[in-house]
Order: structure tokens, then sequence, then C-alpha cells
């Protein structure tokens, strides 16, 4: 009998060396798919793993007429904008160095792709450049086609006015270049 890991090179040389034995799989390696996984759907799936925690550690409460009611926890916190993107940040920084050690590691760039989540073209441009260029912020933000006209729109709005044609078409004079 042969403990092996699943490498097909390991199996090949077992195989050619002793072609009657029982080939089986280590105690980790039989483990390590199955660890894989479970982080998977753990990431995947870890709020809501934690709400249901989070009820089934909620204590019954009984009503003095009768009936058990179960206490509703409250809403969670928002998460503002910068939190939301604190981690995309962090990954996208972090990306061009795992793409590189790939590299280094002999990886194609078609292959680097699906553990990184990404595009073979994301990998290929990481490659060409020699660090990663920061995000251009937009230069219209805050402002619409709409910002000199609140004023107006807001009247007509009070007056009935609830017709989106209708209002283009009396913003149009005005000088509005939407369409």
């Amino acid at each position: 009998m042969i403990t092996r890991d699943r490498a097909r090179a390991y199996a090949d040389g077992a195989r050619q060396g002793a072609p009657d034995a029982i080939q089986v799989a280590d105690r980790v390696h039989l483990r390590q798919p199955l660890a894989e996984a479970l982080d998977q759907v753990l990431n995947a799936h870890g709020n809501t793993l934690e709400a249901v925690h989070e009820a089934l550690r909620q204590v019954p409460v009984a009503r003095p007429d009768g009936p058990v009611a179960m206490p509703v926890p409250p809403p969670p916190l928002p998460r503002t904008a910068q939190d939301l993107a604190h981690p995309r940040q962090a990954r996208r920084r972090a990306l061009p160095q795992q793409i590189w050690a790939f590299h280094q590691q002999g990886w194609p760039g078609w292959a680097m792709a699906q553990p990184l989540g990404i595009g073979k073209h994301t990998v290929f441009r990481a490659l060409r450049m020699e660090t990663v260029p920061e995000r251009k912020r937009r230069t219209d933000r805050g402002r619409s086609l709409l910002t000199p006209y609140p004023p107006a729109l807001l009247e007509r709005w009070k007056a009935g006015c609830r017709e989106a044609l209708c209002l283009f078409r009396e913003l149009q004079p005005r000088g509005s270049s939407g369409s």
C-alpha cells in the first residue's frame, strides 16, 4: 500500500515502481480540498450564517397572554462607502504582486486569471506595467446636466407637473443640453 498526495506524477511513479500496490491518498491531502471548499462557503455565506447563529441564540419571551415571541434584533448599521471601498482598494493594490508571484513561478498568463478571480486581459496588462496606476477620479463628481435647474424643476413639481417629457421640454429653452 502506498500513501501519496494527489499529484499525477506521484501516481505515475507509484504505478511504475510498484504496479501491484494499492494507492491511497494520505489524510492531509484528503482534508485539504474539503478545507478549501469549506473556506469558500464560509467566506461567501459568512454573514448569513452569523445571522442564523444570532437568531438561534435568541431566547423566546413568554408573553403574559400566553404566546411565545422571539425578540427581533435591530438592523445592522449601514456601512459607509469608505468602509466598503477599503477592502477593494487593498485587493486592487495587492493584485500586481500576486500576478508577479505567479509569473515568477512560471505560470502562464491565462492560468493566473482564474485563481485570482480576474480576466486574462487584466493579467497581461499587469505584466506589462511596472506599477499599479492610481485610479482617476471623476472630474464631474456631484454635477449633472440638471445642476443649474433645481429651483425651476422644484417649482414646476410643486405646481403639479410630474411628467418627465413636459419638464424636459421646459428646460430646453433655458439652455439644457440633456436629451
